[in-house]
């Protein structure tokens, strides 16, 4: 048989698609393999969460790298989204992981008249003597946001506890899970820049989960939001007929889609210009109205 030059044998192809397949779920294998006993090794040393005083808080340092220093600019746009939203300390994704041997947890069990049953259950308090320091593995921005923040009688964050002797790789890999809550967002960053009176607004709005999925759903349609303005939002939330705003958006939306025929793709193209070309059409009563569209 004569191969035509260029093209591999299919007898060639059949292999090289099967060696990619077998080195795929060969790695694949290896990363559930590695994330199972990661998993098993998590569960083994996990103790519970607590409140714990930020006065117990202490960042964990090794001492063989450069001690971490808080950012200032980090410190501060997390305190104004304390002030302008609260402090939600209790959120998982907000909780910080700590290390603690078994001897001090029962010693602090103990003067806290809690169970470790509790610490598993729920998110009790924990006393520890006024000497104690708590090595903490992530959250250091959160903390320093909540020192200058909260009130002194309401001092504490929530804390999930982990028995001291971890191992390198579940150390790292406990550090790289929390860390990926510990950065500010870009929404908490631009929130945090808000004047009062439209942090007050936005507030009011994302609090109406119909209204702001309403608006949501029109996100594809970027052309329609060259307008729009968070001061007009207390002039919409006053009006107290959510069903009707909600009920109009979704008319915009309908509009729109049909117009694309509800192609997805197409949407995302409208622009102002095109807004601006189509403002004040009325297609039902204008037949060069229905030309132009």
């Amino acid at each position: 048989m004569v191969q035509e030059r260029g093209f591999a044998p299919k007898n060639q192809l059949a292999s090289s698609s099967y060696i990619i397949k077998s080195s795929r779920n060969m790695l694949q294998s290896r990363a559930r393999a590695k994330e199972s006993k990661l998993d098993v090794k998590r569960r083994l040393k996990y103790l519970g969460a607590a409140r714990v005083s930020l006065d117990v808080l202490r960042l964990y340092w090794d001492g063989t790298n450069v001690r971490r220093e808080p950012s200032r600019q980090h410190v501060e746009i997390l305190a104004e989204c304390f002030h302008k939203e609260g402090c939600h300390r209790l959120k998982l994704h907000n909780h910080i992981p700590a290390k603690i041997s078994q001897d001090y947890l029962d010693s602090a069990l103990r003067n806290s008249s809690v169970s470790a049953h509790q610490l598993l259950n729920g998110v009790p308090e924990l006393t520890f003597p006024d000497d104690y320091k708590l090595d903490y593995l992530h959250g250091l921005h959160r903390i320093e946001a909540a020192r200058e923040f909260l009130s002194e009688t309401d001092k504490w964050w929530t804390v999930d506890l982990y028995l001291s002797d971890l191992d390198t790789n579940l150390e790292t890999c406990l550090i790289k899970e929390y860390s990926n809550e510990e950065e500010p967002s870009d929404s908490e960053r631009w929130r945090a820049r808000l004047k009062k009176t439209r942090a007050r607004d936005m507030t009011t709005l994302l609090r109406n989960e119909e209204l702001t999925e309403a608006f949501d759903s029109l996100l594809p349609i970027y052309g329609l939001w060259d307008g729009m303005m968070l001061t007009t939002i207390h002039k919409i939330t006053p009006m107290k007929c959510p069903e009707l705003i909600t009920n109009y958006l979704e008319r915009i939306k309908k509009f729109y889609s049909d117009l694309v025929e509800g192609d997805e793709h197409v949407i995302q193209k409208i622009n102002p210009a095109t807004m601006k070309a189509i403002e004040l059409r009325a297609p039902r009563a204008s037949t060069k109205d229905v030309k132009f569209l």
